[in-house]
């Protein structure tokens, strides 16, 4: 969140010709997709977990909590923040 935060920040700072091309700066903040690594990592060790375990509950949190960490990095929520 602290990096779609920065995103907005510098979206409202920006003028008008900047506004509009503002796709390129974004790639400046290209390395928040370093983080789907391990939210990826972690989806995969619940979706194990899931699948050998009696207990479903744990396996589950973990499951929504990687999608959410998936979702919130993939999607450009930092336009919401304007």
């Amino acid at each position: 969140m602290m990096i779609n935060q920065q995103i907005a920040v510098r979206y409202i700072q920006a003028d008008g010709k900047t506004k509009a091309l503002f796709g390129i700066i974004e790639l400046t903040f290209m390395y928040k997709y370093y983080l789907l690594i391990p939210a990826l990592i972690a989806l995969r060790i619940g979706m194990v977990s899931y699948r050998k375990e009696q207990k479903k509950t744990i396996p589950v949190i973990a499951i929504v909590s990687a999608c959410l960490a998936i979702l919130l990095i993939v999607l450009r929520i930092w336009r919401l923040m304007i």
